[in-house]
Order: structure tokens, then sequence, then C-alpha cells
């Protein structure tokens, strides 16, 4: 079964990062999910496909010098 995480960059000021994740979602519910977080939030969101009950690494995102 595919799955969705819906994640953003959250940090609002001027250097730096904070990737939050907003929900983990099957394919029948990620375009209801993501028009909902569209309209309550501003941020640019990203959506990473997994598989359920199998180990996968996906990048999140993140900031480091």
């Amino acid at each position: 079964m595919k799955l969705y995480v819906i994640s953003a960059d959250t940090y609002e000021e001027s250097y730096g990062s904070q990737i939050s994740i907003f929900g983990v979602f099957d394919t029948s519910h990620l375009d209801s999910a993501l028009k909902e977080l569209q309209k309550k939030y501003n941020y640019n969101f990203e959506i990473c496909e997994t598989n359920l009950n199998e180990c996968n690494e996906m990048y999140l995102g993140g900031y480091f010098e």
C-alpha cells in the first residue's frame, strides 16, 4: 500500500530550517489533506511516497553549514 508523507520547512526566520511532518496519508485522502493544509498555511509542501510496512529512507530536508 502506498502512503504519502506531507512535510514542509516551517522556519520563518532569516537563516535556518525546521522540517515538520503534517501527516501520512493514503491515496484517497492525499488531495483533500493537501488542499486543507494549503488553505491553513503558507508553506511549500513536499510529498514523499513510501510503502506501508517497508523500510525506506527518505530525505525530508534540512539546513547546515
